[in-house]
Parts: structure tokens; sequence; C-alpha cells
């Protein structure tokens, strides 16, 4: 017996500080809990990895970035493991792409306000930089964001709307038929 090669790439929208990164790591510890083998692709650390932590933030290399997060992703989930990608790409094109082209692809939007993504900016100030101008580039502020058409999941992570473990659960209910086909076994 062998076991099914269904591929699954859980990809993770939303803009700076929606908690794309949080979801993921949460996501990610779930599935191993209960078996399945899961790697993060995060945008922020694909830039260092890739060698691009210094390019350009414009539509255009966001969009490269994309791309490339995504050759990786469908490389990976070709060799059985789940891919959980958190990034950034509210970029329509390139969810349309992946779509079509990416196996298993499984979009969840994350939504959330301004205020509450400004509240959790800490670490990289995104926003703080952005107001003096210190910044461009900053998706959903001076690149429109372009919220996806027709994802598997939409969930609002706005303060005190849906906390991590129950945007988990959220995604979970509808990864398991997905879940349970990856550990079918198959006769050979």
């Amino acid at each position: 017996m062998q076991t099914v090669s269904t591929q699954l790439i859980i990809w993770i929208i939303g803009l700076p500080n929606a908690g794309k990164t949080t979801v993921a790591w949460a996501l990610k510890e779930r599935l191993q809990n209960v078996g399945h083998a899961a790697v993060i692709l995060d945008g922020d650390a694909m830039r260092v990895v890739l060698g691009m932590e210094t390019s350009h933030y414009d539509l255009k290399s966001r969009t490269e970035n994309a791309l490339r997060i995504g050759r990786l992703a469908a490389m990976l989930a070709d060799q059985g493991i789940i891919i959980i990608v958190a990034a950034n790409t509210a970029i329509r094109e390139v969810q349309e792409y992946h779509r079509q082209t990416l196996p298993g692809y499984f979009e969840v939007y994350l939504k959330s306000d301004e205020a509450t993504r400004r509240r959790r900016d800490q670490t990289k100030q995104l926003y703080t930089r952005y107001d003096l101008g210190e910044i461009s580039n900053v998706l959903g502020l001076d690149i429109p964001a372009e919220e996806p058409t027709a994802p598997e999941l939409c969930i609002d992570v706005s303060d005190g709307v849906t906390s991590v473990q129950d945007t988990i659960e959220l995604i979970l209910q509808q990864l398991v038929p997905r879940l349970v086909q990856l550990a079918k076994p198959t006769a050979s």
C-alpha cells in the first residue's frame, strides 16, 4: 500500500500585521500534532532566504516574490509536504495565477481593519514609518490591496472578532476532507 500524493498548499493572505505568520505557526503546530508534515513559507523570511531582503517593495517586486514563493510551494507540495504560505499577496493577478497553477491551492483571507493592524505593528513599525514619510510601497496604504475574489475562507481577525485559536478551528474544519485524502492509503 502506498499513500495518495494529493497536494495541499494553504495560502494565507492578509495585509501587513493581519496575523498571517501567527496563524501559520499555530496551524502548523496543530497539523503536526495529528501527524501531518507541514512547512511554512513566510513572505518576510522568504525575502531573506532568497537574498531579496534589500529588494524593492513596489508592486512589480511584490508580484515577482509571490510567484517565486508559489514555485517553491509547488515543488515542496509535490514531495508530500503540506505547505502553509503566509504572505501579503493582496494582488489579484497573483491570487488567480496561483489558483490556476498550484495543486491543492486553498486560500485563506485574513481580513482586518487598519486600527487593528496599526496596534499590532510593534516590530517593523511599518505604519509609523509610513506616516513619517520614511517608507513607501506599503500594501494597503499607497499600494492598493486587492481582496481575494473567491477565497475558500474569509476570516475577520480584527480585534475582538476572531481569535487565533478560533481561526485555526475554522481553517481545520474546512480542511478535514483534504487532510483525510492526504492520509488515505491506496492500492498499488
